[in-house]
């Protein structure tokens, strides 16, 4: 079995380049859809509707990760310090990764396969498990992201 690594990447090939490795990952799934919007006619059931597109498609994905010290810096050397336990982990993930600029870009990447290839993405949301009476060295973590880039 291997390890998927997935690499997020703050403002790719600016001086201020940001990136976090993020593994081990339990899993990660695409929400892809349509919306559209119900048009339905008097006296006609359901199955009439006239379904109106109201945009084109999206799709949110979530990854489901784990926060754990092995030693080695998560920032990959992108920050001006190394990111390597848990704490420093859940403030760099909070506070640098989701900046809060708009305009910030991110890429997701498959270290080490084929499912994302430097993706635009947009951060959406940072989940970090802060307290764990199960496990102090290990937090669960899921990052939300939604395909495609700030303008």
């Amino acid at each position: 079995m291997s390890l998927e690594k997935l690499r997020l990447t703050l403002n790719p090939g600016d001086t201020d380049e940001r990136q976090y490795s993020i593994y081990p990952i339990q899993s990660v799934d695409i929400r892809s859809r349509k919306d559209a919007f119900s048009i339905a006619p008097p006296g006609l059931s359901a199955r009439d509707n006239i379904l109106l597109g109201v945009s084109g498609m999206q799709a949110d994905i979530t990854i489901r990760c784990s926060i754990w010290n092995d030693g080695s810096d998560r920032a990959n050397g992108t920050y001006t310090s190394d990111v390597i336990t848990v704490q420093e982990q859940i403030r760099y993930l909070e506070d640098v990764i989701h900046s809060p600029d708009f305009a910030a870009v991110w890429e997701l990447d498959h270290e080490n396969g084929s499912a994302f290839s430097n993706d635009d993405v947009f951060v959406e949301s940072i989940e970090p498990t802060v307290f764990d009476a199960d496990s102090q060295a290990w937090k669960e973590c899921r990052i939300g992201l939604r395909r495609g880039g700030s303008v």
